[in-house]
């Protein structure tokens, strides 16, 4: 017992406990997660010096979080669906001990900084390699021919990412994350092999982007690359804007050899609106799910209908309107799902706890920071990541992590400066 009060009072402990709960992220079972969390909370309870809680009344952000929580807490009061509501509850509790743990316990090193991206790159490229090893599996199994890992829904999008039970979305929502890390390394004094082996891994990502067929995620690519590219003009990087077009020509290339990833991409633009007269289409519950929220919105405005009640309305709806097998399809976007459960005052604390961090961002000019920000407000717009326990965790861990835990990516005010490695 003595040996274990030691090694907790090392402030490493921390470290290695928030690095195994990002690493475990792409680990299959969500209760390794979870139990990597677990560890994480009761070292903080055991190790917590009350000295640094000044620190919560120092940092008013802190409050946002708080006050986010408190709105779910009180939507329970008024939900007709205890059972759901309680499963969410307790599925957000990161979002206020995340921030809470990352600002008791302080900065990590800058060398800590360094390593624990590493552990989370190469932990995302094990996952990604897992995947498309049972993939092929899949394929020799089935005795198919080669252009079939190409052409079949079979070897994609879902059906790729089932081997670590992790969504497509949320799968790529990290991905971006550790391309993020990895554009860091590359702009900083690292050796030749090292910036070699990296680039590799961050092409291997984007084509396994691309691979998944996540639509959110093509659109964050995109935008991405045309950040990265007018940042690369900008600067007169002229040879860094050759080898991001080359990227672009190599990962358009790629997506048209994958039939049903072209199909998938192709759908887009119908995201929000549908094909006329295609009522079964792949998107059509985005459009019937609007009408909803259309009909039902104006009935609770203020307080919204109560936390986890969102589903259970919007499935009336479907069976109101004679789709019935739509029920269980929710409205895969973030925003309209604390509106219709928590009216315009959650709304109002939801954006305020986004945008804080964003304007932080800014100030402190943490340029993987604010684009990690900004992909999630992207991906929020298609996906209710705060209803799915990894979804969550990814945006609560890392967001807590940039704003008060990892080492600060400052970005230069010169535009012809190397930008600072973490």
């Amino acid at each position: 017992m003595s040996q274990l009060l030691n090694i907790l009072k090392k402030d490493t402990i921390y470290f290695f406990i928030l690095s195994a709960v990002a690493a475990t992220l792409f680990v299959p079972k969500y209760s390794i997660n979870s139990m990597a969390m677990i560890v994480l909370v009761l070292t903080w309870l055991l190790k917590m010096d009350m000295k640094n809680i000044y620190r919560v009344q120092q940092n008013k952000i802190i409050y946002a979080f708080l006050l986010l929580y408190l709105v779910f807490l009180i939507g329970i009061f008024y939900s007709e669906n205890i059972k759901g509501a309680n499963k969410l509850l307790s599925l957000r509790l990161p979002i206020v001990l995340f921030p809470l743990i990352c600002l008791t316990i302080g900065k990590f090193s800058v060398s800590q900084t360094k390593l624990f991206k590493n552990i989370f790159i190469f932990s995302a490229l094990a996952a990604c390699l897992y995947c498309h090893a049972c993939i092929i599996g899949k394929w020799l199994e089935s005795g198919t021919g080669f252009m079939e890992l190409f052409k079949s829904r079979e070897y994609s999008y879902m059906y790729i990412t089932n081997y670590i039970d992790l969504h497509p979305t949320y799968f790529s929502y990290l991905l971006i994350l550790c391309l993020l890390f990895i554009e860091t390394k590359l702009n900083s004094k690292i050796s030749l092999k090292y910036k070699t082996l990296l680039f590799a891994i961050g092409t291997y990502f984007v084509l396994f982007i691309i691979h998944m067929t996540s639509k959110i995620a093509l659109i964050g690519l995109v935008l991405l690359f045309f950040f990265y590219l007018g940042r690369s003009i900008y600067q007169k990087k002229y040879k860094n804007s050759l080898v991001l077009l080359s990227l672009l020509v190599l990962g358009i290339f790629t997506a048209s050899r994958f039939e049903y990833t072209v199909k998938r991409y192709k759908e887009v633009i119908h995201i929000f609106i549908p094909q006329k007269k295609v009522v079964h289409s792949n998107e059509g519950y985005r459009l019937y799910s609007m009408q909803a929220f259309k009909e039902e919105f104006p009935k609770h405005p203020i307080m919204g209908i109560g936390l986890a009640d969102g589903q259970k309305q919007l499935d009336v709806y479907y069976e109101k309107i004679g789709f019935p097998h739509m029920k269980g399809l929710n409205y895969h976007n973030q925003y309209v799902q604390i509106l219709i459960e928590h009216g315009i005052i959650g709304f109002v604390v939801f954006i305020i706890a986004l945008l804080w961090p964003v304007i932080l961002s800014i100030k402190r000019k943490n340029k993987e920071f604010f684009l990690f920000l900004v992909t999630t407000i992207l991906f929020l717009l298609a996906e209710n990541m705060f209803i799915r326990h990894k979804g969550l965790v990814s945006f609560a861990l890392f967001n807590a992590l940039f704003l008060f835990t990892l080492t600060n990516q400052v970005i230069p005010k010169e535009p012809t400066n190397e930008i600072q490695s973490n």
